[in-house]
């Protein structure tokens, strides 16, 4: 009998062991002492200065101050589109004396008073930012306003010192006049610059994303010197060229059907950088009265028809190709 209750007792044993070895595991609550867990290894805890939150990164607080806690609580708070802060509140004393926090899928910057965010992980703002400096020094600056939807895959982003625009194209930003890298004016003679232009204005007075360009497929490129030009949906813009009364360094888009001959002659390395605006001749008699555009460069002047025909003067020696209208045309006054 009591062999019995020794197999039975070591069989009963046996069974128990198994079952410990082969039962899944219960993870352990591995959230700081303290804090409200709401997934494991993340938490949160209500503080007097703001929010105190735990993950692997560290603990870090979202304080109450300068608007930091209030625009990541619009977005969601640590569940939420930028996830838990990964660094302390930080203060830029280098231009644009602000502050800002990081967090794992974006970053909130603030003037003092009201926090908006540059959104990353699945959004692209936050990286195309950062290419392009972040928030400090000179480059796009610090955002101004939270990113607007335009159209099902459209958006943008205003930032001091230009915009950065999300389209089908890729994530890309046109900068401002801050940095003179992308700042043209007229020169005093002192050193000192009037009449601000640059890609972004520009790009804003044609009516912005949804204006003659487009969005920008492309990010700006330097061709040396004060040339610079950025690729968009409907054309070019340029930036650097003297304009006629050779005075003033300027930036004129160059769109439609302009654009194309002007690729066809090689472009801003080509026939040239604009030098003026398009214009749209509507006085002049031509194709049965149609109107056309005319624009001038560098070394040379394009004329399109409504016909889909063009004319170039080409100002480079013996590549020289002079303007011939087309037969209905009337180019006496034109």
């Amino acid at each position: 009998m009591l062999r019995r209750r020794l197999f039975a007792t070591l069989a009963l044993a046996g069974l128990a062991v198994s079952i410990l070895l082969t039962a899944p595991a219960v993870a352990a609550n591995r959230c700081a002492p303290g804090f409200h867990c709401e997934s494991n290894s993340y938490g949160y805890r209500i503080a007097d200065a703001g929010v105190e939150y735990s993950s692997p990164r560290g603990e870090f607080t979202v304080g109450n101050d300068y608007g930091i806690a209030a625009e990541h609580a619009r977005l969601g708070g640590g569940r939420g589109s930028l996830g838990y802060p990964t660094s302390t509140l930080r203060q830029d004393n280098y231009l644009h004396k602000g502050f800002y926090q990081i967090f794992e899928r974006g970053v909130i910057y603030t003037r003092g008073t009201e926090g908006i965010a540059v959104k990353g992980g699945a959004s692209p703002f936050d990286a195309t930012h950062r290419a392009a400096g972040g928030g400090a020094g000179l480059a796009l600056g610090y955002p101004v306003a939270r990113e607007v939807r335009e159209a099902s895959g459209y958006w943008y982003q205003r930032f001091e010192n230009g915009v950065i625009y999300v389209s089908p194209r890729g994530a890309h930003a046109v900068p401002g006049s801050t940095d003179l890298t992308y700042f043209y004016g007229r020169d005093s003679g002192h050193g000192a610059a009037v009449e601000r232009t640059s890609l972004n204005d520009t790009h804003r007075s044609n009516g912005g994303g949804s204006g003659i360009l487009g969005y920008p497929s492309g990010r700006a490129t330097s061709q040396g010197g004060p040339y610079l030009y950025q690729v968009f949906e409907r054309g070019v813009l340029y930036c650097g060229a003297r304009n006629a009364r050779n005075d003033t360094y300027g930036c004129w888009p160059v769109v439609g059907a302009l654009s194309q001959v002007h690729r066809s002659y090689g472009g801003g390395s080509g026939i040239g950088y604009p030098i003026a605006a398009r214009e749209l001749i509507t006085w002049a008699t031509c194709e049965s009265g149609a109107p056309y555009w005319q624009q001038a460069y560098e070394r040379g002047h394009i004329i399109t028809f409504a016909s889909g025909r063009y004319s170039v003067l080409d100002y480079r020696g013996s590549g020289e190709h002079y303007p011939s209208f087309p037969e209905d045309c009337d180019a006496g006054n034109s």
